[in-house]
């Protein structure tokens, strides 16, 4: 009979991901990462994690990996008669980085040859910096792991006991607000005029049922069957330009990046989306126009409008204090407060201050 994995380990949001690397770094422990396949750990590093701390990531994908690509190759002196392993450049080595305060992303951390895995316990030594095998990394070097678990179907998910007594461990669970600002973030996603943002914030099946379409858990025993997970949505978002002009490979994409379920709710819920108006129309009079009253169909509107909203100005802030974006303003006055505050949070993000417009406290408060 098939089971959902409910397994976390010390389950954090996105959101917190910052703290705990701090805290791993003050006591000298790595920090290891846990969580779904699609659930945005190496992201969250690469992307986030290293601009926050102001720590360059130095990326090693373990999976697939050799004794070769950990140590080098051995590099034999004819004249000494001594040996050296050449340093991969995979590595932030004292002689590459020196004191420079660097994060060492060791992903897929639980599928590589043991050989690898022997080679990488002299990464947390008795005393002195870190090594891997004979190479001594920099001396202001964090250490951050990421696997999947087993019950989210990979086939070797369970680290070494000396890894989990080095480490702080946390399993990643990402929500749809966190995911969201994260979308706010990424031009291409935040132009596409995608409404998988609403969707994700609003969407259900029924009426009654509320179902997670976001990052449901694996069915286990895996199949292969797609599901959705933050990785996925994002590949949904990113097929926008095919909806209209050619959609049945449209459909059929979207089935083949989040599965038939979560596709078949997404499609019904376009249906509904879909009936807001031209948004050209909207700005040249958008007094004229009725906000609808369903929460819906407002986030559907407010980000329809957000998406497109900055094309063609120039200069951002001067379009914000000469009555550029009146248009936006009066939407979001309209709308109910959690989507009003998202409309401003959201526009800030991609570079509209609408803290700077005349009516800004009309947002706060109304």
């Amino acid at each position: 009979m098939n089971t959902v994995n409910t397994t976390a380990i010390n389950p954090i949001t996105p959101s917190e991901l910052l703290g705990q690397a701090r805290a791993a770094l003050l006591i000298n422990r790595f920090l290891m990462i846990v969580g779904s396949g699609g659930a945005g750990k190496t992201s969250m590093v690469c992307k986030h994690l290293g601009p926050q701390m102001g720590r360059k990531v130095w990326e090693v994908n373990l999976n697939g990996s050799g004794p070769q690509e950990t140590t080098g190759y051995l590099v034999p002196d004819s004249v000494t008669r001594d040996a050296w392993f050449s340093s991969p450049e995979i590595w932030p080595t004292l002689d590459r980085v020196g004191d420079e305060p660097v994060i060492l992303f060791l992903d897929e951390v639980n599928d590589y040859d043991p050989q690898v895995r022997a080679l990488l316990r002299s990464l947390y030594p008795a005393s002195g910096n870190r090594k891997v095998g004979s190479h001594v990394l920099g001396t202001n070097v964090l250490v951050v792991c990421a696997t999947n678990r087993r019950c989210d179907g990979t086939r070797s998910a369970v680290e070494d006991a000396p890894f989990t007594e080095r480490c702080i461990k946390v399993t990643l669970e990402p929500t749809v607000n966190d995911w969201i600002e994260w979308y706010d973030s990424v031009p291409a996603l935040a132009s596409s005029g995608s409404h998988v943002p609403t969707f994700l914030r609003f969407g259900t099946t029924s009426d009654s049922e509320k179902v997670d379409h976001f990052n449901p858990p694996v069915i286990m025993p895996y199949d292969g069957v797609p599901h959705p997970c933050p990785r996925t949505w994002e590949a949904v978002a990113l097929l926008e330009p095919l909806r209209k002009t050619e959609k049945e490979v449209y459909r059929k994409a979207v089935k083949g990046s989040i599965g038939d379920r979560a596709a078949s709710a997404f499609f019904a819920f376009l249906q509904h989306v879909d009936k807001i108006p031209d948004v050209d129309s909207l700005k040249a009079d958008p007094d004229a126009y009725k906000v609808p009253d369903d929460a819906a169909s407002q986030f559907a509107l407010v980000s329809a409008c957000l998406a497109v909203a900055t094309k063609g100005v120039k200069d951002i802030p001067i379009a914000v204090h000469s009555g550029g974006f009146d248009w936006l303003v009066s939407l979001l006055l309209r709308c109910r407060g959690d989507i009003r505050e998202f409309g401003s949070r959201s526009a800030e993000r991609r570079g509209i201050p609408l803290s700077e417009h005349p009516k800004s406290l009309d947002l706060i408060l109304s």
